[in-house]
């Protein structure tokens, strides 16, 4: 069994279940339930094969036979179900900066549309202006993100993901509140393909604010997406998502980990953590109590992503290798191929002779 499949099936479940209307207390009651699977790791396992699943934290009843039903067939039931009421297309509209999954319900079901061109029409003659909760300045906001939408790929190359990175890096990583600071995500584990582009930094929570501002003002900031007391996303003329966290000291090497991932590579880490009754998040590394919940009264001493994988009585994985594919059977660290071990002569062709390219 897969788990990360079955934490992001719930997950998507959430998201269709907002999609179709749904109250909140359903959406999070499939929230938690991804939420629980990830946390308890193969341990799940057992609790399906003893139909025991009731007993964890945050699965009721009619998640426990979503998640037997998923077992034995490989899908959800709910989910199957609300794709074929809810319309595919409005999946592609939460791509929208601008747009959350109640939008989303109230514009198609106000406006009986479904499609992006249909969006995009009723964007422009002036429709979704008129909507309760929508406004001229909430539809400039989404005409400009489906613009980058439309001119932007979802996901660009290692190469360029890292020139944008870079670009915040160097103007944070000497700002005096920066204690530290790192790539994260996709990025740090140099995926040939990157979608959002995560940074992460330690500082006083004073400093956020103006860390902040160093970040928004970037000239290659077109838009600040959101902007809260610990995360802030804005837009870059290339079309990416750039994301910037910032935690306390203490906790940025296990924040580090856990925004690195991969989902998978999490999934296998938690499981090994709960085998020793502790508990792993982006805060730390834990106790569990009596009920089996994260003891945060409990910290376990690990003040580096190398301890924390030591306390999991595992070798050091580099990033590069956090993919969920069997590298925590690895019983030391492993060296990766690096640039000088390649050899070799570059041949190419330029327009200087008779290539097509400068």
């Amino acid at each position: 069994m897969n788990l990360a499949d079955l934490a992001d099936a719930l997950e998507l479940c959430a998201t269709y279940l907002r999609l179709s209307g749904a109250n909140d207390f359903k959406c999070a009651a499939f929230e938690k339930g991804a939420r629980a699977v990830e946390n308890e790791g193969e341990g799940l396992i057992a609790h399906i094969e003893a139909k025991s699943l009731t007993d964890l934290p945050g699965i009721g009843k009619s998640l426990a036979t979503e998640i037997y039903a998923w077992a034995e067939s490989g899908s959800l039931p709910k989910l199957e179900t609300l794709k074929d009421e809810v319309p595919e297309e409005l999946v592609k509209w939460l791509k929208i900066s601008g747009l959350g999954p109640k939008s989303i319900y109230k514009i198609h079901k106000a406006l009986d549309i479904t499609t992006l061109d249909e969006l995009k029409e009723k964007l422009e003659d002036g429709s979704v202006a008129t909507l309760p909760g929508q406004g001229a300045k909430s539809v400039e906001k989404i005409l400009k993100s489906l613009s980058f939408l439309e001119q932007h790929s979802e996901r660009c190359t290692v190469y360029d993901a890292t020139q944008i990175a870079e670009t915040f890096y160097n103007a944070l990583k000497d700002q005096a509140a920066v204690k530290r600071i790192s790539i994260a995500g996709s990025l740090r584990r140099q995926l040939e393909t990157i979608g959002d582009i995560d940074l992460l930094i330690s500082a006083e929570t004073q400093n956020a604010e103006a860390l902040f501002d160093v970040f928004v003002g970037q000239e290659e900031v077109t838009e600040v997406i959101a902007r809260g007391d610990t995360k802030c996303s804005v837009r870059t003329t290339q079309g990416r998502q750039v994301d910037l966290r910032i935690v306390a000291d203490h906790q940025f090497e296990a924040a580090l980990l856990y925004f690195t991932g991969s989902k998978d590579h999490n999934v296998i880490l938690r499981q090994r953590a709960r085998e020793k009754k502790w508990a792993l998040n982006e805060y730390g590394l834990y106790k569990q109590n009596a009920e089996g919940d994260t003891d945060f009264d409990q910290p376990i001493e690990a003040s580096t992503e190398a301890a924390i994988y030591e306390r999991l009585e595992l070798p050091y994985i580099p990033p590069e290798l956090r993919e969920g594919r069997g590298e925590d059977q690895l019983t030391e660290t492993p060296e990766l191929l690096e640039c000088s071990d390649i050899k070799g002569v570059i041949h190419a062709h330029s327009n200087w002779s008779d290539g097509r390219n400068s």
